[in-house]
Formats: structure tokens, sequence, C-alpha cells
């Protein structure tokens, strides 16, 4: 491994360190993949899913991902959860 390369990979991973993001549909596939790539890289995941069991054994195994059962078709139940959430800029 070339001279530095090590340390850009780790700069790569924690860039997103400091922030929160909001994983839908965590419970598995690629929003459970999604939101342990994004733990991965730093960020301080709610990982959301219909299936509350299911979101919440896949952040058992990162200390920086919380998981919740949700039913995004319930506006009030997913204003609440935003509501909760530091003020941010969405991408």
């Amino acid at each position: 491994m070339a001279a530095g390369s090590h340390d850009k990979k780790e700069q790569m991973e924690q860039t997103l360190q400091g922030k929160i993001a909001l994983v839908t549909a965590a419970g598995n596939g690629i929003g459970r993949a999604s939101a342990e790539a994004l733990a991965k890289r730093g960020a301080t995941v709610i990982a959301t899913d219909i299936n509350a069991a299911c979101v919440e054994i896949g952040a058992a195994n990162f200390q920086n991902i919380t998981g919740t059962g949700l039913d995004v078709l319930d506006g009030k139940t997913v204003q609440a959860l935003v509501g909760s959430l530091p003020p941010c800029i969405s991408l």
C-alpha cells in the first residue's frame, strides 16, 4: 500500500462524523446496507422500518445506529420523528 493511502482511506471512512442520517426501510436489504455504510463512515444513523424488531436487530451491531419502528404512510408519526431531529440541511 502506498504511503498515505491508509490515511486517505481512514479519512474517507470518517467523512460523515458529526452528521445525522435518517434511513427508511432499514430493516433489511438496501436500506439496512445503506444504514450500515453511513454508520461505518461515522454518521449517527436513525434507522427506521415498519418492522421494528427487524431494524432493532440490525442496529444492535452498531453503537451509532438507533433502530425504531416507523410506518412512513403515517404522516403524523413521520413529522414527529423528523421534528425531534436537530435542524439540518438535506441533500
